[in-house]
């Protein structure tokens, strides 16, 4: 399955096999201070509403931290698809 197996292989991810957020099974994993796990639906749903209210709250130049987070998801989604892409089989 490639990078998460690789991660499982060299860390207990086993913390992180349920989302943070509702529970149910993660389908990708962050490590920062530490490790979490996040689902699909509140990886959609919930973590860009916890995303405004950080920036929100933060003050300062929401516009410019939006665009800055913009670029930043366009960027992680697209090395995530090469990704994909490179552990996918060949098409015949």
């Amino acid at each position: 399955m490639g990078m998460i197996t690789e991660l499982a292989d060299q860390f207990d991810l086993s913390h992180v096999e349920s989302c943070c957020l509702c529970g149910k099974k993660s389908t990708a994993y962050w490590r920062g201070e530490k490790w979490i796990g996040i689902c699909r639906w509140c990886a959609i749903d919930d973590l860009p509403k916890l995303m405004a209210d950080a920036v929100v709250g933060g003050g300062a130049k929401i516009g410019a931290d939006l665009h800055h987070a913009c670029g930043q998801f366009w960027r992680a989604a697209a090395l995530s698809l090469e990704i994909k892409q490179r552990e996918s089989p060949p098409s015949p």
